[in-house]
């Protein structure tokens, strides 16, 4: 493989000076004879000069490259498609801009100086979070250090960093009232992610928030990051009469977990027990019985914060903003009056 032909070459070539090829090259603004810039753009041609993106981005202080940093593993893309369509929206947006997408991705969320190293090393012009968990989000180090930053699927309360999310509460409040409208009494909410994450909070303060306003007399049960078999052996140890007629789950994917381990337990959904969940991905509306959900617009959220994350990049002097987006319930067969679950006893203690 020859050398890479660079600016030197094709000035000599076209006997000009290198300022004058870089003028021409690099789009300057000061005035070149057009019979010059014919003349040096031929000689490139005939050359094969291919401009040096990384030189070119440094010169103007601009790659025209944000970073988004995800937490992923071998098998996200199958089980998180709430991802897939994040990355969507803010792909719709960088092909729109003109904008070249560097996908910065860690099994775990680092949470040390090394990591805020690797995303300030110039590469990117700004940098998007994705679900950032609370024990490691350096939204706030990146700000400090004078990097365009938007959180996604967190709301910066304070103000001091710029995001784009749900109003998660409202949203929880919102699929909870729904679940006490149909008479449920006792309701169980139920998180199996690892990581501590606001949204997740957030959604059980919405049901919490539901039951201190309905001027009813509803128990609420929380499994919150709980494994399904902790959940299943909780409500086992119950009380017939005591134990949860309804489960609002902090994801769909958590949602399906708990429609297949009531299937395992003989237990109807929703005659004995019913299921709701957060997202509405695609697979919520083939489940037996369909779920019940709440729909976030997520290929908007990835918009909205790669629309809001240029805006910081090309302004300084942007303040920082917190969006959020709305939502919509969806009622599926999975929610029904309660059962008789309670009293019965149905539940397989073997």
């Amino acid at each position: 493989m020859g050398r890479r032909i660079g600016i030197k070459d094709v000035a000599i070539a076209a006997g000009v000076s290198q300022t004058t090829v870089s003028q021409v090259l690099g789009n300057g603004k000061r005035h070149v004879r057009p019979e010059t810039r014919d003349n040096i753009a031929r000689v490139a041609m005939e050359l094969g000069y291919r401009p040096n993106a990384v030189a070119r981005g440094l010169a103007k202080q601009c790659m025209n490259t944000i970073g988004i940093v995800i937490h992923h593993t071998t098998l996200s893309s199958n089980t998180n498609p709430t991802l897939t369509e994040i990355l969507d929206g803010i792909l719709a947006v960088t092909t729109r801009r003109q904008q070249h997408a560097n996908i910065i991705t860690f099994s775990n969320w680092p949470d040390d100086d090394g990591f805020v190293s690797s995303l300030t090393d110039g590469r990117c012009d700004g940098i998007l979070l994705v679900v950032p968990p609370d024990n490691s989000n350096p939204a706030l180090r990146l700000r400090q250090l004078g990097i365009p930053v938007v959180q996604i699927g967190v709301n910066s309360m304070d103000g001091a960093v710029s995001s784009v999310d749900v109003d998660n509460v409202k949203a929880s409040e919102s699929i909870s009232q729904y679940l006490i409208s149909q008479g449920h009494r006792s309701i169980a909410f139920y998180c199996d992610i690892p990581f501590t994450h606001q949204f997740i909070d957030l959604r059980l303060e919405g049901l919490k928030l539901a039951i201190s306003t309905s001027g009813e007399n509803v128990a609420l049960h929380d499994f919150t990051y709980s494994t399904i078999e902790i959940v299943i052996a909780g409500i086992k140890a119950m009380e017939p009469t005591k134990r949860p007629t309804a489960v609002l789950c902090a994801t769909d994917l958590c949602a399906f977990q708990m429609l297949s381990a009531m299937e395992l337990e003989n237990i109807q959904v929703p005659q004995d027990i019913s299921v709701a969940g957060f997202d509405d991905i695609f697979r919520s509306r083939l489940t037996s019985p369909p779920l019940t959900t709440v729909k976030m617009p997520f290929a908007c959220l990835g918009e909205r914060a790669a629309e809001l994350l240029l805006d910081h990049i090309n302004s300084d002097s942007l303040q920082q903003k917190q969006v959020l987006l709305q939502f919509e319930l969806i009622v599926r067969e999975s929610v029904g009056k309660p059962g008789n679950f309670q009293g019965a006893g149905s539940l397989n203690t073997d």
